[in-house]
C-alpha cells in the first residue's frame, strides 16, 4: 500500500509539472546526481526492436486537405516505399512564446525551445520518409489548445503527436511517458510510441535497450482528459520524452547544443518516427 501511494503521488505530480496544466517548474541540476550515467551519444542503443502489436482499432483515413501552401505543412513525396509515404502527420511543440514549459535553470534549458527542436528534425525524418507533415507551431509563439486541434482537424491528419518534456523536484527522475485520451485509436498510437522509447532511450532507467523492471507500466502510459487530445479527430498522443528536471537529460540536451550535434533531440525525434512507423506499419 506505501508503495502504491507513493507511485500514485509521484505520477500527480508528474501531471502536474507539464504545461497543459500550466505548470512552469524550474528543474534545479546545478549540482551531479551520484549513481547517474553520464550522458553520451554512444549511450543510445541503435539495436531496433520490432514492437508492431496487431489491433483491432480502425485504420486512421484523413480528411486529405493537406496543402503545402500553408507555411506549416510540409509534402513529403508519396511515391517513396515507406508505411508512411502518403500519411499526414501533426506534430505540436508544446508550450511557445512566453509559455516556456517547463525550465531548467541550471542549465539554462527550457522545453518550448528544446521540443521545438525535437518536433523539426521528427518533421524531417517524416517528410525524408514520403509522409506529409504540418506542425502547429514552426517557431517560438504561442498557440492555443484548441486551435492546435482545430488546425489538425482542418487538414485532415492520420495522426496528431504532441511533443513535451517533463519535471518533477527530484532530479534522478527520468522516464519517457506517453499520454492518450479516452479512445482506443489513442492508446495504439500511445503504446506503439512509448515501446519504441521504452528500448531505445538511453536514461539510467532505460539504458541499453533494458528497461527498468522497477518502473511500471502506469509510469509510462497514462489517459488524460485533455481538451486537445480529446477533440483531435484522428489518433491522437503526448509524449513527454523525458524529465529536462533531470542532472542526466539536461547534461544530454546541454552537450549536444555545446558541439552542435543536437543528439539528444535526434533520437528523440528518430525513436517517434519509429513508432510512427510501427502504427501505421501494423494496418498494412
Amino acid at each position: 500500500m506505501r508503495v502504491f501511494l507513493a507511485v500514485s503521488a509521484l505520477i500527480a505530480f508528474a501531471m502536474i509539472s507539464y504545461g497543459l496544466l500550466a505548470s512552469n517548474d524550474s528543474g534545479d541540476s546545478s549540482s551531479d546526481v551520484a549513481g547517474t550515467v553520464e550522458p553520451t551519444a554512444e549511450s543510445f542503443s541503435e539495436n531496433p526492436d520490432d514492437t508492431s502489436n496487431a489491433s483491432a482499432t480502425p485504420e486512421p483515413v484523413g480528411s486529405g486537405n493537406f496543402d503545402d501552401s500553408d507555411e506549416r505543412c510540409f509534402a513529403g513525396d508519396a511515391s517513396i516505399d515507406s508505411v508512411i509515404s502518403g500519411r499526414t502527420i501533426i506534430i505540436d511543440p508544446g508550450h511557445g512564446g512566453e509559455d516556456l514549459g517547463t525550465v531548467n535553470q541550471s542549465f539554462d534549458l527550457t522545453e518550448s525551445g528544446l521540443v521545438l527542436t525535437i518536433s523539426l528534425d521528427l518533421r524531417d525524418r517524416l517528410v525524408a520518409d514520403g509522409a506529409n507533415v504540418c506542425l502547429t507551431r514552426t517557431d517560438d509563439y504561442y498557440v492555443e489548445l484548441a486551435a492546435r486541434a482545430e488546425f489538425a482537424n482542418e487538414i485532415g491528419g492520420d495522426a496528431f503527436v504532441s511533443m513535451h518534456l517533463n519535471s518533477l523536484p527530484d532530479p534522478t527522475q527520468n522516464y519517457t511517458m506517453t499520454m492518450w485520451g479516452n479512445e482506443a485509436k489513442d492508446r495504439f498510437l500511445s503504446e506503439m510510441i512509448v515501446e519504441r522509447m521504452r528500448f531505445r532511450m538511453a536514461t539510467p532507467e532505460y539504458h541499453q535497450g533494458e528497461p527498468n523492471p522497477m518502473s511500471p507500466d502506469v509510469f509510462r502510459m497514462r489517459d488524460l482528459d485533455s481538451t486537445m487530445l480529446r477533440n483531435a479527430e484522428m489518433p491522437a498522443t503526448l509524449v513527454e520524452a523525458s524529465f529536462l528536471s533531470s542532472t542526466w537529460e539536461a547534461q544530454a540536451f546541454a552537450s549536444g547544443i555545446e558541439d552542435g550535434s543536437r543528439w539528444r533531440e535526434q533520437q528523440i525525434a528518430r525513436t517517434v518516427h519509429l513508432g510512427l512507423e510501427d502504427f501505421f506499419g501494423s494496418f498494412q
